[in-house]
């Protein structure tokens, strides 16, 4: 398992085993009220995505897959679907249920590095790699309590600031969109010749004074 699905996996189980009471929570949560942003810049990271994942309480032999599908939902949509008014919950609102599909998310950093020729660091590039994880779960018929059934990690390129069910396989989120490859302050590297150069720099940027609105869906 890749590190970093391992690691979004162990959070994912901790988050899910010590959700005790969604509610409570709700109490003390207010979603962000920045601008939403009705058309997305070039200068963001593309928010339209399929992605499949297997379910990684398997063993890779039993091998399972689950398709999603995020949309960004433009201006004349948010309207359509009464957005602008409905009432978002705390992200992990949505993980501590007794049957259906639970939602959780969480973020993480995917470093590339670009290389020459002669294997020399050229550029350096953080990626935002923020994922869903999405448990099923189904009631037991020896006593009706939910049961895990299976957990998927998918790529969704925006952090998650507010959930709402559309229904049991359908999800409307409020996000913070990414500002992609925000040149920054130069990554010093040592070399044979000199002490050390500077190699060109960038990361993805969490842009949180605006929000978009997705559609998270699995077939």
């Amino acid at each position: 398992m890749p590190v970093i699905k391992k690691n979004v996996y162990l959070l994912s189980l901790f988050v899910l085993c010590s959700c005790v009471n969604n509610k409570r929570q709700e109490d003390a949560y207010k979603v962000p009220d920045v601008p939403v942003l009705t058309a997305l810049p070039d200068k963001y990271v593309p928010v339209n995505t399929i992605d499949t994942a297997e379910n990684i309480d398997l063993l890779p032999e039993k091998k399972e897959l689950l398709i999603i599908k995020a949309t960004y939902i433009p201006q004349d949509s948010i309207k359509l679907y009464g957005l602008d008014t409905m009432q978002f919950h705390h992200p992990s609102y949505y993980t501590d249920i007794e049957k259906g599909y639970g939602w959780q998310f969480s973020n993480g950093i995917r470093p590339h590095y670009t290389r020459d020729d002669k294997g020399g660091e050229r550029e350096v590039y953080s990626e935002m790699a923020p994922y869903a994880t999405v448990t099923r779960y189904a009631t037991r018929k020896s006593d009706g309590i939910g049961e895990r059934k299976g957990t998927f990690d998918f790529r969704i390129y925006g952090v998650v600031i507010g959930t709402r069910r559309k229904n049991d396989q359908e999800l409307y989120v409020k996000a913070y969109p990414l500002l992609k490859k925000v040149r920054i302050a130069d990554y010093w590297s040592a070399t044979m010749e000199k002490d050390s150069v500077p190699i060109p720099n960038y990361e993805d940027k969490i842009d949180s004074t605006h929000a978009v609105y997705m559609k998270l869906s699995i077939d």
